[in-house]
């Protein structure tokens, strides 16, 4: 077979794989295919994918990368080297890596949701909850977008709003457990002590046999970005101080401390 049709065959027995989830034979014949034909679109594709999943992110947004050089208006091309530029923690890249998958693809919920993250973490709050808005305007059954848009009114001390995101959130997946931690952590920053205990109670019991690693790291993680954060406006740095204190009830909450303490009310 000549080369052409070498890659042809190795990038289908790599789809074959990857609907498969055998995502490492599936690497394999990705990886010989790009090597009779470098520029295969699919592979490439295909192969910034599994690489982002084996979190080989630096590998995988270079491959993204060379996508785009090949298919500049490839917009799934330009979202998934956003999301491996999250993953990087290079916040400013992604943005503009989801607003060029905007302009080939406007209606596309995942972008506008990645992209209200992508602004968060930069401080962006308005900005982002624009674009956490038009998510769930395109894909209104999204309850992870309801939830990031409750967090980000949150963050900007629209708490009546933020309760009827996480509420909302929970309608529609009440089996995701971060769901209801970010509506208790707004029950204690708004000092609804007696509401506040019934949903740590309901957590305790819908979520108590298993472990809460992952959401004790997403937790200390934006704890370690809002303390980063500098802010000029003295009521936006209160409410920071505000969010930092509820996250920190949250951390103290999930790894079973006792030393509960209200939030002082102002």
């Amino acid at each position: 077979m000549n080369k052409k049709k070498d890659a042809i065959y190795y990038t289908e027995a790599g789809d074959v794989d990857f609907g498969s989830r055998n995502f490492q034979t599936a690497y394999i014949k990705y990886t010989r295919a790009l090597k009779d034909q470098p520029r295969d679109p699919t592979a490439l594709f295909q192969l910034a994918r599994i690489l982002y999943w084996m979190q080989k992110y630096t590998t995988s947004e270079a491959k993204s990368r060379k996508l785009i050089i090949i298919d500049p208006k490839n917009d799934m091309a330009h979202f998934n080297r956003g999301v491996t530029l999250d993953s990087l923690q290079r916040y400013e890249e992604a943005e503009i890596s989801y607003r060029q998958s905007l302009i080939f693809h406007p209606n596309y919920a995942n972008s506008h949701h990645n992209l209200a993250i992508a602004l968060m973490k930069q401080g962006k709050y308005e900005e982002a909850s624009k674009a956490c808005e038009k998510a769930i305007q395109l894909e209104n059954q999204d309850d992870s977008a309801h939830n990031v848009c409750g967090y980000l009114y949150l963050l900007q001390g629209k708490y009546e709003r933020a309760m009827l995101s996480f509420d909302q959130a929970i309608s529609l997946t009440p089996n995701e457990c971060l769901n209801h931690m970010n509506k208790a952590m707004l029950l204690y920053l708004l000092g609804n002590e007696e509401e506040m205990e019934a949903a740590l109670e309901l957590i305790k019991e819908r979520f108590g046999n298993q472990s809460f690693a992952e959401e004790v790291e997403i937790y200390e993680l934006e704890l370690e970005r809002l303390k980063k954060q500098e802010l000029s406006d003295k009521n936006k740095d209160k409410q920071r101080g505000d969010c930092i204190k509820g996250i920190k009830f949250m951390i103290d909450f999930l790894q079973g401390s006792n030393k509960l303490e209200p939030l002082e009310q102002n």
